[in-house]
């Protein structure tokens, strides 16, 4: 595995991965890219390789979420430069978000354990704008998983054209037509692999009693699936679900 790293990294990156990582002076500057996860054996002595590695690789902004919650509750411009630099440069531009996110029933952020004060639906509201915009994400949850969520990356890239593409396929079932209007959420459930219109539901209405009846997002779904049992969804369809969104099963942790 070869990552690249910006040099203002290097004190940040778990050792475990520091091994794996070339340093490169600059490169966030270029491609909005903490880390890239290359395929490519050719040099990064200037900013055209650079791009070529972007081009071939999965492009990575790496934040702590207490430092994600920090730059847009303080409207830190940089972030988004870098975020919208990434899309323009890179075909798989990711954020990977380090770090626990809860909410209370004041709707408040609690990270990492701590109650924080922020608002819970903001940071929801800016996770929901970054992939509308075309970006891809990733959580995990703590530091030392850094190393092993690139080389399955790596893994990924280097299997990519042999599998045809990303390897199999999988097709979301179509919505099923139902009596009364359903809510945009619960819909784009309906068309998860697994999940039909009932399963979807349970869902939906696990994730409004979390939000205390406020309406959800279907990011806070996807966490009451990842983190919580609910009727009807078992272990095998969960993980087909986390596979289809592109999100690690929590349980193979």
């Amino acid at each position: 595995m070869l990552v690249l790293a910006d040099t203002t990294e290097e004190r940040n990156l778990p050792d475990s991965l520091k091994e794996s990582c070339l340093f490169v002076s600059g490169m966030e500057d270029i491609t909005g890219a903490d880390l890239i996860i290359t395929p490519l054996s050719i040099p990064s002595s200037n900013d055209a390789l650079i791009l070529r590695h972007a081009e071939a690789g999965v492009c990575i902004q790496r934040k702590t979420i207490g430092d994600f919650v920090q730059s847009i509750t303080e409207d830190d411009s940089r972030l988004w430069f870098q975020l919208a630099r990434l899309i323009q440069v890179c075909p798989l531009p990711w954020l990977l978000l380090i770090g626990d996110l809860k909410c209370t029933r004041e709707n408040k952020a609690v990270i990492d354990g701590r109650e924080s004060g922020w608002d819970y639906g903001k940071i929801i509201a800016a996770l929901d704008w970054w992939q509308m915009r075309g970006g891809y994400m990733s959580w995990i949850s703590r530091e030392g998983l850094v190393a092993s969520w690139c080389s399955m990356w790596a893994t990924r890239l280097e299997n990519r054209d042999s599998e045809g593409g990303w390897g199999k396929k999988i097709i979301s079932r179509p919505i099923a037509q139902t009596l009364y209007e359903t809510p945009a959420v619960q819909r784009t459930l309906m068309t998860f692999p697994g999940l039909g219109t009932d399963r979807a539901e349970a869902v939906y209405q696990k994730t409004v009693e979390r939000c205390n009846g406020e309406r959800p997002t279907l990011m806070d779904t996807m966490l009451i699936l990842q983190e919580m049992k609910v009727e009807g969804v078992g272990d095998k369809t969960r993980a087909k679900i986390m596979q289809y969104i592109g999100w690690e099963d929590g349980d193979e942790e």
